[in-house]
């Protein structure tokens, strides 16, 4: 009996470290290190994706597609001057709003972590810069 309890045990063990989550999330990239997100700047977080692992290329990639397909269907692509239809914003408007800050000449990316991770750059951004004045989204110089 004892010998059973050990091996279920293990085999629960392996199943909860199995399972892994993915997060998405949109952050303005850092200057000093444009593969990390600037801190402070997040606007978009998704926690509901899984992957088979928390360990592995494999696992690392497949968050960082899910996230670069979530986020890229939720922008058009990271289209700043996109309208969603939903509400009638901008991507760069709604970017704007949600930092509640101004900025100037600043690419918005996508990121992805994977279980309790650091984010990493998924090598997808907005094509243009985002520049935001007074909370609306407005052409870089």
């Amino acid at each position: 009996m004892k010998g059973f309890l050990i091996i279920l045990f293990v085999a629960v063990l392996h199943h909860v470290n199995a399972d892994g989550k993915c997060s998405c999330g949109t952050f303005l990239r850092s200057t000093s290190d444009p593969n990390v997100p600037e801190e402070g700047s997040r606007m978009y977080l998704d926690d509901s994706g899984h992957v088979d692992s928390c360990e592995g290329d494999a696992a690392k990639k497949a968050c960082n597609d899910h996230c670069v397909d979530k986020i890229g269907s939720a922008t058009n692509h990271g289209n700043l001057d996109w309208v969603r239809p939903k509400d009638g914003k901008s991507v760069g408007d709604l970017a704007c709003t949600l930092l509640n800050r101004d900025v100037e000449n600043r690419e918005l990316a996508a990121f992805s972590k994977l279980c309790d991770g650091d984010w990493f750059f998924s090598k997808a951004s907005t094509p243009q810069y985002l520049c935001c004045r007074g909370g609306r989204s407005i052409a870089c110089s």
